[in-house]
């Protein structure tokens, strides 16, 4: 018949078939098409670690480092000592804190301090700070009593140069130097180490146009070269502490203590007015020790003391006949221009929650 010789073929083809089928467990299916495509595989960021096991427990500073150090060899194994470290370890003479237990624990420049309140030593989570001089790593958080980690500063590599430019950063944009910083002039002219783990002071000298701190927008300036010079603290990258002349708060943008010596001292040409009503003149003489202020004022034999934060005079007013509250006296507080010529001022009887009304004065020398 003439299907005969198409046998063969057929049982040829059957028996490829069967191969295949039964060794396709050995083959990679490759991906059938559709109208959407397949999403590109995405790598996944790294977790945070998970929590510890319900029964794990930390009960000693020793305890506490080592969960950190196990947490920095798995999640950031470059920032973490070896792992046959021999630590010594030294209970410090001199708590971190007032109340605390501090434990340092050293291996050549490796550094771990664990501190933890004496009151609440069954519950409390020991804080902990790591460094090591030399390569520069810093960390700093808790680990809690069931070994649970928290990181105030992440596993990091401070240097001296980092934290310079840090500094420097931070004088170029203050609103002193960016208001009239004259750029060439801003030198670095002396670094001390600080005490604490990456602590350095730098000074920077630099030159302004005008006189006066801050930003001096819409004030009348003269024009003249002032150097001046900033200190500033760098502690872990972070400022701790930045200051003008020994003069100026760069960080408030306020003056420091009373602010430069005598700048409330002088006459001052006044104005006060009450509940709104009226603009009475008035003279007032001031004259200050230190942040201590004291006054007088052409007004019922008026007299003035307050002391100064800052920028700001906060004090009593009193006079007579009586010189005493609640109607022949109450509070003051003034606020000084940054260059000193100027203050604005509100002013209050005793026995009044709120404001009377304003009190601005001018410098008249």
């Amino acid at each position: 018949m003439p299907g005969t010789k198409f046998y063969p073929l057929i049982l040829a083809t059957l028996f490829l078939a069967l191969l295949l089928g039964g060794c396709s467990q050995w083959f990679e299916t490759p991906p059938t098409s559709s109208s959407e495509p397949t999403p590109p595989a995405t790598t996944q960021p790294e977790t945070a670690p998970e929590s510890p096991p319900a029964d794990t427990t930390v009960d000693s500073a020793a305890e506490a480092r080592d969960a950190l150090l196990q947490y920095l060899r798995e999640y950031n194994p470059e920032s973490a000592p070896p792992e046959d470290a021999a630590w010594q370890e030294d209970e410090a003479t001199e708590p971190a804190a007032e109340g605390t237990a501090t434990y340092n624990y050293s291996y050549g420049q490796w550094l771990v301090t664990v501190s933890y309140p004496l009151a609440a030593q069954e519950t409390a989570a020991y804080e902990i700070e790591l460094s090591n001089a030399e390569s520069g790593w810093y960390w700093q958080g808790t680990v809690a009593k069931d070994g649970e980690i928290e990181e105030t500063v992440s596993a990091r590599q401070i240097t001296q140069e980092m934290s310079r430019q840090v500094a420097e950063d931070f004088v170029r944009s203050s609103p002193t130097f960016s208001f009239d910083g004259i750029e060439p002039s801003l030198t670095l002219s002396e670094t001390l180490i600080g005490k604490c783990p990456f602590c350095w002071l730098f000074v920077f000298d630099f030159d302004c146009s005008h006189p006066g701190y801050g930003d001096r927008s819409g004030l009348s300036l003269a024009q003249v070269i002032t150097h001046h010079q900033a200190s500033i603290v760098i502690e872990q990258l972070g400022i701790r502490s930045a200051t003008i002349d020994d003069e100026w708060d760069m960080l408030t943008q306020t003056y420091l203590g009373g602010g430069p010596s005598g700048i409330w001292t002088g006459v001052w040409e006044c104005t006060f007015s009450v509940y709104g009503y009226g603009g009475f003149d008035i003279v007032v003489t001031l004259s200050q020790d230190g942040d201590q202020v004291t006054g007088s004022y052409d007004w019922e034999n008026g007299i003035t003391e307050g002391e100064v934060t800052g920028n700001v005079l906060r004090g009593m007013w009193s006079e007579g006949p009586s010189y005493a509250p609640p109607k022949d006296a109450g509070e003051i507080e003034f606020t000084i221009s940054q260059d000193g010529n100027s203050f604005t001022g509100l002013w209050k009887y005793a026995d009044s929650e709120d404001w009377s009304g304003p009190w601005d004065g001018v410098k008249a020398d």
